[in-house]
């Protein structure tokens, strides 16, 4: 049920780099000069933030807390998500690249944080089956021009030596499940999606030239209608997503235990060019898996 490309992390730089050193680094990789920017130095920023503007593949590795509210109710922390998504990255151009991201989370428990396939709903009462789940591919093509033509601008922010910007964005969408095929699962004609996601690095790192993967964190905030497979129906309320994650550029840096549950759940997910082929989201997914429950 992943919303963002899942990938949202790199920000460091920023130092002058030698005459000599800076004519053996690729133009991408240069760093950028404080307070000069333009759209070519920001967007080839916004790939090392989150990704690697060399190319080559990244992972992120996250961990969710998920806030239920129903009736107007205290928000209770219901569950955790770990997971971790992949972006494979690629130059298609001077200041031009291309990403390709696939997503996979685990519903865990919240106090030892393995993954869990029964899971007793504190609001009905009732035991639900999770689903563990896979989010894209996203593909998509960046470049100094965003995609309604417009110079790409990075709302960069700074303080005690971190480097952020954050990136908002909300609205309704027609639901993937249908109540009249779905009066349980599904939570109504509209789904209704909010999301704030912050990228930060320290300046230190921006300031390397070499970098062109920055260890960036990213924090994001999701507030979403119930998953489906909580079998809520259209009971008023909402969850919200509260992730923290760090990229990470080696695949041997990420948790054993992730790396073995995800592969166990779903082989080849971090070996495979594309661990699957049509797009994905948690409510598309709960109506590909578990057509048993149309009513």
């Amino acid at each position: 049920m992943t919303f963002p490309a899942i990938d949202r992390r790199l920000l460091l730089r920023g130092a002058v780099a030698t005459p000599l050193l800076a004519a053996a680094i690729p133009a991408a990789a240069r760093a950028i000069p404080r307070g000069v920017r333009t759209p070519e130095s920001d967007i080839d920023l916004y790939v090392r933030m989150l990704g690697n503007s060399a190319g080559g593949r990244t992972y992120v590795q996250y961990d969710t807390d998920i806030f239920c509210l129903a009736d107007h109710t205290v928000p209770l922390l219901a569950f955790r998500i770990r997971g971790s998504a992949r972006s494979d990255w690629s130059r298609s151009g001077p200041h031009s690249y291309h990403q390709a991201s696939f997503d996979h989370g685990l519903i865990c428990d919240i106090d030892n944080g393995k993954a869990i396939d029964n899971w007793r709903n504190p609001l009905t009462g009732q035991d639900n089956v999770p689903l563990h789940y896979r989010s894209g591919p996203f593909r998509r093509d960046l470049g100094p021009l965003d995609d309604k033509g417009k110079p790409f601008v990075l709302a960069l922010k700074e303080a005690g030596g971190g480097v952020w910007f954050t990136d908002t964005s909300a609205g309704t969408r027609t639901n993937w499940i249908q109540p009249d095929k779905y009066p349980l699962a599904s939570t109504g004609k509209d789904v209704w999606l909010g999301t704030s996601s912050t990228y930060m690095v320290e300046r230190e790192f921006i300031d390397d030239p070499r970098r062109t993967a920055l260890p960036a964190s990213n924090f994001w905030n999701f507030i979403s209608n119930y998953p489906a497979w909580m079998l809520m129906g259209e009971r008023p309320g909402f969850v919200l997503w509260r992730w923290i994650a760090r990229k990470i550029t080696r695949f041997g840096d990420l948790d054993p235990y992730l790396v073995a549950e995800i592969e166990r759940r779903l082989p080849g997910y971090f070996t495979l060019e594309s661990p699957w082929r049509d797009y994905s989201n948690g409510w598309i997914q709960y109506g590909r898996e578990r057509p048993d429950e149309v009513r």
